[in-house]
């Protein structure tokens, strides 16, 4: 028994919603059913209402002949008849507009708890994603992890949560009425259950398998299109260059195409519960009208049970309609709950906040056996590698594309973790604990220079708000980053636009915006990872002098580097194969290589 209820499409989902809310969620659930109730409650409140004034208006003689309907008129001062069925008119009507503003005001709660629910999550999610690994992102595509950050969060809490309080709330109404009824006329029940309640399950069970269908199929299209888009937008010039246009835009037209035919097709689905509902119920009338005609005597009990199933059909067709789409929702949303899952499991981050801590380097930086093969990796990247930097020296890594240069510069970065041996500054081995302190005191200049959509504040000051950036120390970076004339001849100085991704600037441009942006953090450790690889000639020199400047700071620097005239200002160079260190040389002897080579 207790199977069958999990395999139950709510209870199932009850489940699943229950182990994705957090605790402080579950807390305001229970004021989420308080109200749910009070709005079912005010519902057959309302409707219950219909009926006795109904009866009142045609045929007033009540007045007089119900002893409490008298009460209240005379009670009130009244005299003449059409008087008090106006007051009651009234009353009546005030009474159906403050029910209507509570119910407005509760779904306004609801929809509420609901989209805060979904920024938790969105929030917790986005915390988890940046405490991964550099292996994590390698692994992962960017389009999903955004949309499962952002877009799967809403979803869950418009499609899966707010329908999960609707079915309860509408179920609840339901209840009510039913229980309402009975106590009045026990046949429109029989009546109700016969006509409608046949064509709620045929009709879920009709739908159910489609909506799951195009809820999964407009998540996967939406998603293709999104990864298209960005592709395309990315890959500008290679598209043009290679007269490829039509191609792309093919593809995203056929895509978007395939989506447009989906999207119709799930919204007009859902509109087929509530045309099937309300051909049943006027089925059901129609039936009773011929019921009158064909059975002798039959009119009288009729017209008592047919204003009863009309009043009560006409509230419980809408709630049953939105219980149909409630529960296809419910049903074809169940591809989100494996994503918050799995974007939601624990991410440990052992790592101090850097503003807590003392960390302090002084004398020197030592790997000490470090190896590391990645997962998908047969041999070892780095193997047992031993290599020791005095504070203040410069060292250069050459080697051929594979040779583990960048790995040791991720695993130098703590963005991945070595499987043996350690990383010890000052003779002490660094801990987990003391990643994020020791990524503050390093800088990182890479070829591909992660830019922001923004101006040279936002781009050097890096995270720092406006009110905070130390103009003093900015004017010291861009001098020596050799970004002040560029800086100077911007349109608007500072607060030039940049561009998303740098595009205003030159790619030596580029680069020297993260060498200002590693400054201005005052590293005392600088890392140069293929900076100047991409860059014409003229620009790799323009770089180099300023790494040449910046060299006179007494900064402890590593260069990796294909071209060795950027190596110039290095103390020693190593050389790397297959993740060990093969040679060792100074620059003029790797020059003096390279001329007889």
């Amino acid at each position: 028994m207790k199977n069958m209820l999990f395999k139950n499409i709510v209870f199932s989902t009850l489940r699943d919603i229950n182990s994705i809310l957090f605790a402080h969620h579950k807390k305001k659930v229970v004021l989420m059913i308080i109200l749910i109730l009070i709005g079912g409650v005010l519902d057959v409140l309302g409707l219950a209402a219909i009926l006795p004034v109904a009866t009142l208006i045609f045929d007033p003689t009540i007045i007089h002949n119900n002893k409490i309907v008298y009460a209240i008129f005379n009670g009130l001062g009244f005299e003449k008849t059409n008087s008090f069925l106006y007051f009651t008119l009234i009353c009546f009507w005030i009474i159906f507009i403050l029910k209507n503003i509570a119910s407005t005001l509760i779904t306004y709660i609801q929809s509420r708890f609901s989209y805060n629910v979904a920024a938790d999550i969105s929030q917790k999610q986005f915390r988890n994603i940046i405490n991964h690994d550099l292996q994590y992102f390698n692994e992962h595509n960017s389009t999903n992890l955004v949309r499962n950050i952002q877009i799967m969060p809403f979803h869950f809490s418009t499609y899966l949560l707010l329908p999960m309080l609707i079915l309860i709330s509408e179920a609840v109404v339901l209840l009510i009425i039913l229980i309402s009824i009975s106590l009045y006329n026990i046949t429109v029940i029989g009546l109700m259950a016969a006509t409608l309640a046949p064509s709620f399950f045929l009709t879920y069970r009709l739908i159910k398998n489609r909506t799951q269908y195009y809820e999964k199929e407009k998540n996967r299209l939406n998603t293709e299109l999104t990864r298209q888009a960005y592709q395309t937008i990315h890959g500008y010039i290679d598209v043009k260059l290679f007269n490829k246009e039509n191609f792309f835009i093919s593809i995203f037209k056929f895509m978007q195409n395939k989506f447009q035919r989906v999207f119709t097709n799930a919204f007009t689905l859902n509109l087929v519960p509530s045309k099937i509902i309300e051909i049943t119920a006027i089925s059901g009338v129609i039936i009773m009208f011929a019921y009158t005609l064909f059975i002798p005597g039959a009119k009288d009990s009729i017209s008592v049970m047919l204003p009863i199933f009309i009043a009560a059909a006409y509230r419980v067709m809408p709630s049953m309609n939105r219980m149909l789409i409630a529960l296809g929702s419910l049903k074809g949303f169940q591809y989100v709950i494996p994503i918050l899952k799995e974007g939601l499991q624990p991410v440990v981050n052992t790592s101090q906040p850097a503003e807590e801590s003392d960390f302090s380097f002084h004398e020197s930086i030592e790997f000490k056996e470090v190896t590391y093969k990645y997962p998908s990796g047969k041999k070892l990247s780095v193997d047992h590698l031993n290599l020791k930097i005095k504070k203040g020296q410069k060292i250069g890594i050459i080697g051929s594309s594979g040779s583990g240069k960048t790995t040791v510069i991720n695993i130098l970065l703590r963005f991945i973790k070595e499987d043996s041996g350690g990383i010890f500054v000052d003779n002490k081995k660094l801990t987990v604990a003391e990643d994020n302190q020791w990524r503050q005191i390093i800088g990182y200049v890479k070829q591909s220079v992660f830019i922001i959509d923004g101006n040279f504040y936002e781009n050097i000051a890096f995270g720092v708000e406006r009110k905070d950036v130390d103009m003093n120390k900015l004017n010291r970076v861009l001098e020596l980053s050799k970004l002040k004339e560029v800086v100077e001849k911007s349109a608007q100085g500072l607060d030039s636009n940049i561009g998303e991704n740098g595009t205003k600037l030159s790619g030596g441009q580029r680069q020297r915006i993260a060498i200002a942006r590693a400054l201005y953090k005052d590293a005392q450790i600088l890392v140069f990872d293929e900076a100047t690889s991409a860059l014409d000639s003229n620009t790799e020199k323009e770089i180099t002098e300023s790494i040449d400047a910046i060299s006179l700071e007494n900064k402890t620097m590593f260069i990796i580097a294909h071209r060795i005239t950027t190596l110039k200002s290095c103390d020693i160079i190593y050389e790397m194969t297959e993740g060990k260190i093969t040679g060792t040389f100074s620059y003029s002897e790797l020059a003096q290589r390279e001329l007889s080579e």
